[in-house]
C-alpha cells in the first residue's frame, strides 16, 4: 500500500537534497521542520524516490504524508516499546559522554544513587536530575528499572512500584482503599512541595492526578507531548473499573482544551489532527481537517494506520455517523465510517474535479475489513457520486487531461474502478477506463462485451453511444 515504505536501502538522502526538496514545497517552516525532522530520521530513501519533479502531483504529496505518519507512529510505538535505547542518546552526549551504552548510564546512576547517603552525593552525580532520568526510562518503557531507582527514595514513593509494575506486566491495576489514599497523599504532598518539573509531570502521570499546562513544561516536543498522552491512556485502560472511574475521557477534554488554545493555525494541521486521532478523538480530528483539501488526505491515511495497529476499525456506509463506539467490556472499541469522510470530501469538493480524484483514495486499495474488499465500496460510492455530480463524466472522462501521465498508483485505482463496472454490468464506463490507462487486453475484453451486448439488445445504447463504441473499435482494430 505504502510505496515509500518498499524502498528499504541503506543510503541516506543528502542534507542538500534535503533542503532543496523542502524549499520547493512551499510549506510553512513548521511543517517543514516537521518533514524534515522524520527525514532526518530515515536510513532507507534513496533521492530518487522524492525527486524535485514530482513535487506537484498529489501522489508525492501523498507519499510524504503517509511517511510523515508511519514514522510518527512507530516513534510512537518505539516510546511505548523495548528496544528504543537510541532514544537516550541525547542523555549520553549531555551528562555521560564515557559511557557507551545508554541504559548504562541509567544503571549507573540509580546504583551509584542507592550507595550513597544524599549529602554525600558528589556533584558529578546530581546532574542529570534524579527525576529526568527517571522521566527518560518511562520513555524508554524501563519500568522495571524505572522501579528499583525509587527504592532509594523515602518509602512514601514506593506506592508507584505498583503502577509501574503494571506497566510493566499490561496486567490491571487494582489499588485497595489504603493504596488509593497513599496515592492521592503523595499527589497531594510532592505536587505542592517539589520544585521540579520532572518530578511533578511523573508524580501527576502516576498518580492519576489532573495535568494542566504548566504541568506539561518538561515536555518540549510534539513527540514527547503524544508519547505523555499515549501514556496516560495506556494507564487509564490498565486502571481497574472497581478501583477508579477511568480518566480517558478527561484525557481526551484536556487534549482538545490545550488544542484549541493554539488556535487554527494551519501549520499546526498535521500535528492537532494525529495526536486527536491517536487519543480516539475522531470527530474533532475529522472536522479539524475537513478545513483543507491535503487534511483529508491526512485523514484518509491515519485512518488507515490507525486500522492497519488494530486501534479501530472500518466500515461504508452511507447512514452511519463518522463514528461508532461500541462499550462492551468498558473499554470503547472504535468503527469509523469511511463513507462519512467521503460524504465530507464530495461535500467540500465537487466544483471541479474529475476522475483523476482517484488518486486520493490510493491508500485505500489494500484495505480489507473481514471479508469486505474496501476499495469495491469506495469504488461503489464514487461511482453513485459522480452520476450525481455528472452523469456524463463517466462516459467521456478520458478526455480529460488526456496527454497527462499517469502514476502507477492512478492506473492501480483506476483499474479497481473499472473492475467494479464490469460487476455492476457498467461495461461502457469500464471500457472507457481501460482505454484511458491503456490496458489493450481488458480493452478487448470489454470491447468484446460491448459488442456482444449491443447485438442482444441494441435498445440498451443510444445511436450516440453505439456510434461512440464503434469509433473506438475502429480505433482498436487500427492499433492492433
Amino acid at each position: 500500500m505504502h510505496s515509500i515504505m518498499k524502498s528499504m536501502c541503506s543510503e541516506k538522502l543528502s542534507p542538500d537534497f534535503l533542503e532543496k526538496t523542502f524549499n520547493s514545497l512551499n510549506l510553512t517552516s513548521a511543517q517543514t521542520n516537521l518533514l524534515k525532522s522524520a527525514f532526518e530520521s530515515a536510513e532507507f530513501l534513496t533521492e530518487n524516490e522524492f525527486t524535485v519533479s514530482n513535487r506537484n502531483t498529489l501522489s508525492y504529496d501523498s507519499k510524504v504524508i503517509t511517511f510523515g505518519l508511519n514514522l510518527f507512529a512507530k516513534n510512537f510505538s518505539d516510546y511505548l516499546g523495548v528496544g528504543s535505547m537510541e532514544k537516550m542518546s541525547i542523555v549520553q552526549g549531555k551528562y555521560f559522554p564515557s559511557f557507551s551504552n545508554p541504559i548504562d548510564i541509567i544503571t549507573n546512576f540509580y546504583q551509584t544513587r542507592m550507595k550513597i547517603p544524599d549529602h554525600q552525593i558528589p556533584n558529578s552525580l546530581q546532574e542529570p536530575p534524579f527525576w529526568f532520568l527517571f522521566y527518560n526510562l518511562l520513555k524508554l518503557a524501563e519500568y522495571e528499572t524505572a522501579s528499583r531507582m525509587l527504592s532509594s527514595l523515602d518509602p512514601n514513593y514506593q506506592i508507584l512500584t505498583i503502577i509501574l509494575k503494571s506497566l510493566e506486566t499490561d496486567v490491571e491495576i487494582i489499588l485497595n482503599h489504603d493504596k488509593i489514599q497513599d496515592l492521592q497523599n503523595l499527589s497531594t504532598t510532592r505536587l505542592r512541595a517539589s520544585n521540579d518539573l520532572y518530578e511533578k509531570l511523573i508524580i501527576s502521570l502516576l498518580t492519576f492526578s489532573h495535568i494542566d499546562a504548566e504541568t506539561l513544561k518538561p515536555l518540549e516536543t510534539l513527540e514527547e507531548f503524544v508519547w505523555f498522552k499515549l501514556l496516560r491512556i495506556k494507564l487509564s485502560i490498565l486502571l481497574s473499573s472497581k478501583t477508579l472511574k477511568n480518566p480517558l475521557l478527561t484525557i481526551q477534554e484536556e487534549i482538545i482544551q490545550d488544542f484549541e488554545i493554539k488556535g487554527s493555525d494551519a501549520s499546526l494541521l498535521f500535528s492537532r489532527s494525529t495526536c486527536l486521532f491517536t487519543i480516539g478523538a475522531f470527530e474533532k480530528a475529522i472536522h479539524n481537517l475537513c478545513n483543507d483539501r491535503l487534511g483529508l488526505i491526512m485523514a484518509m491515511h491515519i485512518t488507515i494506520v490507525l486500522y492497519k495497529r488494530h486501534l479501530v476499525n472500518v466500515t461504508i456506509s452511507n447512514n452511519l455517523p463518522l463514528l461508532v463506539v461500541d462499550d462492551i467490556d468498558e473499554i470503547p472499541k472504535y468503527t469509523l465510517n469511511i463513507g462519512y469522510l467521503l460524504r465530507i470530501f464530495f461535500h467540500n469538493y465537487n466544483q471541479a474535479f474529475d476522475m483523476t480524484i482517484l488518486d486520493y483514495f490510493v491508500p485505500f486499495k489494500d484495505l480489507e475489513s473481514g471479508d469486505t474488499d474496501i476499495f469495491s465500496l469506495v469504488s461503489a460510492f464514487l461511482f453513485d457520486k459522480f452520476s450525481e455530480f455528472d452523469p456524463g463524466l463517466l462516459y467521456h472522462w478520458w478526455d480529460i487531461d488526456s496527454e497527462k501521465p499517469l502514476s502507477e498508483d492512478y492506473m492501480s485505482c483506476a483499474r479497481s474502478l473499472a473492475e467494479y463496472c464490469v460487476k455492476i454490468r457498467e461495461t461502457f464506463i469500464a471500457f472507457s477506463i481501460y482505454c484511458k490507462i491503456n490496458d489493450l487486453n481488458q480493452v478487448i475484453e470489454t470491447m468484446t462485451d460491448l459488442l456482444i451486448e449491443i447485438m442482444a439488445a441494441p435498445d440498451v445504447y443510444s445511436p450516440e453511444m453505439i456510434e461512440e463504441i464503434l469509433k473506438r473499435a475502429h480505433e482498436l482494430g487500427n492499433k492492433l
